[in-house]
């Protein structure tokens, strides 16, 4: 991991009390959880001298997929690697201006060309950096399933709250090996999971009717819907109803996509 690691010890229990809003998760005791009628998720917290980092996730649901979830961009030093600093300082400012999520290794987040320990470590930072306050998503793509699988449960094990998961990079299959691939990574973990549909970015396009299938995984909480068209809005909430939240992925969309339903 380039820049400052965490030292994992000692370590300390806290809670993390998620509440409807979900993204207000606080640190607090149990006999909180009991008065709020929320269930309260156990995480073990490795305090160091780079900061806490907290591994185990908190029980994500569709209700936290709400608001406004930045897809950050990765910073480098002028040798290249990762600046972790400024990664923690960045990922902590957003959520103080309002961002209810934060989703590393994106399309901007420099994710095809990351290795997967660089992969991991920016997770690591990223949660180091919010702590409890919003859920942490993992963007999860690959060359191979294989690999997208790894990552997705090593996101996991890292303290990630959720996944966005993406088609393979290069080969474009058809609905068969796509589905496949989907099912695969969404069943690798029981992590809360957005699916990201950008078809301009990675040339497969998942309409409402494949996404419909998909939602047989009651892991499946969201997308994100970056297809162009915001007619595809509409037809995903025909097609499921409430079943799935919603997310403008294309910024000068949001106006058009947040009035059609997102």
């Amino acid at each position: 991991m380039s820049g400052t690691r965490l030292r994992t010890s000692p370590r300390a229990l806290v809670r993390l009390v998620a509440r409807n809003d979900a993204v207000s998760a606080r640190a607090g005791a149990g006999l909180d959880a009991a008065r709020c009628g929320v269930r309260a998720h156990e995480l073990t917290c490795a305090v160091g001298d780079g900061g806490a980092s907290f591994h185990g996730v908190l029980t994500m649901q569709q209700r936290d997929w709400i608001g406004v979830f930045s897809a950050i961009t990765t910073p480098f030093t002028t040798d290249l690697a990762v600046d972790h600093a400024f990664l923690r300082e960045h990922t902590s400012w957003l959520v103080d201006q309002g961002c209810t999520g934060i989703v590393a290794l994106g399309s901007l987040g420099e994710s095809a060309t990351l290795t997967f320990d660089e992969k991991v470590a920016i997770l690591e930072s990223c949660r180091a950096a919010v702590g409890g306050r919003v859920p942490v998503i993992a963007g999860i793509a690959g060359l191979s399933t294989a690999e997208c699988v790894a990552l997705a449960r090593r996101a996991a094990s890292v303290g990630c709250d959720g996944l966005m998961v993406l088609p393979v990079y290069v080969y474009r299959g058809d609905w068969r090996e796509t589905e496949a691939h989907f099912s695969a990574v969404i069943e690798a973990t029981s992590l809360s999971c957005m699916l990201y549909n950008n078809p301009i970015a990675y040339g497969t396009d998942v309409t409402a009717d494949q996404l419909a299938e998909l939602a047989q995984h009651d892991n499946l909480h969201a997308v994100k819907e970056s297809s162009g068209d915001v007619r595809r809005v509409t037809a995903v909430l025909e097609r499921l109803g409430d079943r799935l939240n919603v997310f403008a992925g294309l910024d000068d969309m949001i106006v058009e996509s947040a009035a059609m339903g997102a």
